[in-house]
């Protein structure tokens, strides 16, 4: 199989803009070669190495709808996702959602050191819901529905079916509040 070239023109919003920039001069690349890389690195990790265009059409793969979170979930770098979710949350509100401690918290926002594992995977699944809440709703409401206890959740907040591994549930959750208006 020989590899084929392909040139995309992606579009972002203005408000993404400073974010791409940011991050490609921490890696220091071009927005060019960062947004190349970002896009690729997203459609392995989502696809698979194996997968195939045909297979976007299938039940298995998101729908066009929900890639923007997807999208910029494989933009933002790990230190800006806990620095957006530390300033939204609060450091113990977002310690409570990622089952980390405070100090953690903080050590991360610093970038003395990288969550790993079940943290880096709960902070990615938490800034998911909390970039599809608060697209729709402000600061303070996406903040209140976050504390809040969900009939969905089984009375957990999101908070704490995140760090109970249920962001899949969550998500859902958040998607009927969102349409319930």
């Amino acid at each position: 199989m020989r590899d084929k070239s392909l040139r995309l023109t992606v579009a972002f919003r203005e408000s993404e803009l400073p974010i791409i920039e940011q991050a490609a001069h921490r890696l220091g690349m071009s927005v060019s070669d960062y947004a190349s890389y970002a896009l690729s690195r997203m459609a392995t990790q989502e696809l698979g190495h194996g997968a195939r265009a045909a297979d976007l059409n299938s039940e298995r793969y998101p729908s066009r709808r929900s890639l923007r979170p997807v999208r910029e979930r494989a933009l933002m770098p790990m230190p800006e996702v806990v620095r957006q979710l530390r300033e939204f949350l609060g450091p113990q509100l977002l310690s409570l959602t990622v089952d980390a401690s405070v100090d953690q918290i903080k050590s991360w926002a610093r970038e003395d050191t990288q969550p790993q594992g079940d943290h880096e995977r709960r902070l990615r699944e938490a800034h998911e819901v909390w970039q599809l809440v608060v697209s729709v709703e402000s600061s303070k409401t996406t903040r209140a529905w976050w504390m809040s206890m969900k009939d969905g959740l089984d009375d957990l907040s999101p908070a704490e079916a995140i760090a109970k591994d249920q962001a899949a549930a969550v998500m859902s959750v958040a998607r009927d509040f969102l349409e319930a208006g």
